[in-house]
């Protein structure tokens, strides 16, 4: 009896690893697949929030003969508080820069026309003369 005993013990602790080994591959794979979850969502949410954001395109017109800075929202978004930082055109102009106005708020599918002021080494040009020669 002694033997078979010592059989079945040996069964038991075999079964038992085996159930402990398999446990810990479930937990490791259940963590693994948490972790690419959690992945997916992140991105999905970040894809929304960039499906909804407005798209701003600058671009200059010649509307009838004056030189117009205008802003077009592309996108889904509505744009708030545009801040158009200082623009200095090429170095064949040193000291020139021109200093854009703030715009409120630009609907999809709308535009604004974004009123501007030149500046020569700090003194404010009137009128202005264009911006055809800023970097792109």
């Amino acid at each position: 009896m002694n033997s078979c005993t010592l059989l079945i013990d040996w069964l038991t602790f075999g079964v038992i690893t085996m159930t402990l080994l398999v446990m810990t591959w479930y937990t490791i794979e259940t963590c693994r697949l948490r972790r690419v979850a959690k992945e997916q969502l992140d991105e999905l949410v970040r894809q929304r929030r960039l499906s909804v954001m407005p798209t701003v395109l600058p671009e200059v017109r010649h509307d009838s003969g004056a030189q117009v800075f205008r802003l077009t929202n592309i996108g889904k978004g509505i744009a708030t508080n545009i801040r158009i930082q200082d623009v200095y055109p090429s170095d064949s102009l040193p000291n020139t820069y021109y200093r854009f106005s703030e715009v409120p708020l630009i609907r999809p599918d709308q535009y604004a026309n974004v009123p501007y002021e030149e500046y020569l080494s700090g003194v404010k040009q009137d009128p202005p003369s264009g911006l055809a020669q800023v970097r792109r």
